[in-house]
């Protein structure tokens, strides 16, 4: 690493972020390394230890660094999800969720066309156990309301999340991560009417329909055996809200 690294233009706290995530990326400091006190990153930077404090708060925030009382700041393995999640109640609004069908609609059923084309055996394994976790958690037989309608809705996301990594291009998950959340929330805003109901003999109805259950592993056996026509007829009567 080169010692001289004073920094001369203006906005000075964010010139220094910038130098910290470039330091990262670079691999300078590498996932849970330690970085230098803020004494020493204000003489490697050339500012006063309130710029360095200020930039370490942000990047805190971030979640790019983690800071620990008495041991000092470190670098964190960054979580694109979680980053996307604490964030996400400050950019939703009721037109985003209005066009989650349509972006779905059109997104994932492209993820489905290149997967049919490029996953293999890896992924179609991968596929069966995110299909296998979701159904079990569809038919526990304990634990109804919220909590149960979050493992649920959770459970679908990563379905739905693993055929998009099963395009093997990573831009495809990156882009699911990215809307994740608005997804989630039109979700539960459909199923969460079910938790009270009961039927006829008292018991909880299913959050989830057994005709939805079975759309899952039909996308599983479409992707498996390159039958786009069946993925697709799948998914449009498991997730059109007309439908539903």
């Amino acid at each position: 690493m080169t010692a001289n690294k004073k920094l001369k233009k203006n906005n000075l706290t964010d010139q220094v972020c910038d130098a910290i995530r470039k330091s990262i990326k670079d691999k300078e400091w590498e996932p849970d390394s330690k970085l230098p006190s803020e004494a020493s990153l204000a003489e490697m930077y050339g500012v006063n230890r309130l710029t360095i404090r200020i930039a370490l708060q942000k990047l805190n925030a971030m979640g790019i660094l983690k800071t620990k009382a008495g041991e000092g700041t470190f670098v964190r393995e960054f979580d694109f999800i979680k980053y996307i999640n604490d964030v996400s109640d400050m950019i939703m609004s009721p037109d985003m969720l209005e066009g989650v069908w349509e972006f779905r609609k059109y997104f994932e059923l492209e993820c489905i066309r290149l997967s049919i084309h490029h996953a293999g055996d890896a992924e179609i394994k991968n596929l069966e156990e995110k299909y296998k976790a979701f159904e079990d958690i569809v038919n526990k037989k304990s634990g109804y309301g919220e909590d149960r309608l979050h493992q649920i809705i959770e459970a679908d996301l990563d379905f739905h999340y693993e055929v998009c990594k099963s395009t093997k291009n990573s831009l495809f998950p990156l882009a699911f991560s990215a809307v994740r959340e608005p997804i989630y929330q039109y979700i539960k805003s459909l199923v969460s009417v079910g938790i009270e109901k009961v039927d006829s003999k008292g018991m909880p109805i299913k959050l989830v329909s057994e005709e939805s259950l079975g759309n899952h592993r039909l996308i599983v056996n479409g992707i498996k055996n390159k039958d786009y026509k069946l993925c697709e007829k799948a998914y449009l009567e498991m997730t059109d809200p007309k439908k539903n």
